[in-house]
């Protein structure tokens, strides 16, 4: 445990933080998720994201990007 997930800016600004969950119940019991709330200053920042594995203390750079949208649930 002490793994994160977060969405940056390209001024490289923390928008938003995720800690590593365990769900309880459900169809997805047992599975490891991550929730996040982004907040941006604009519509249609950039953001990327980065992975903090605790166990390696190494950080990981994940190639996916998002087109920030005012209001968007996903």
């Amino acid at each position: 445990m002490g793994d994160l997930f977060a969405a940056f800016d390209d001024a490289g600004v923390v928008r938003g933080v995720a800690v590593q969950n365990t769900v309880p119940f459900g169809p997805y019991a047992g599975q490891i998720m991550y929730e996040m709330t982004i907040g941006s200053n604009s519509e249609g920042d950039n953001l990327s994201f980065q992975y903090y594995d605790a166990s390696e203390d190494a950080v990981l750079n994940i190639a996916e990007t998002y087109e920030f949208e005012t209001n968007e649930i996903q």
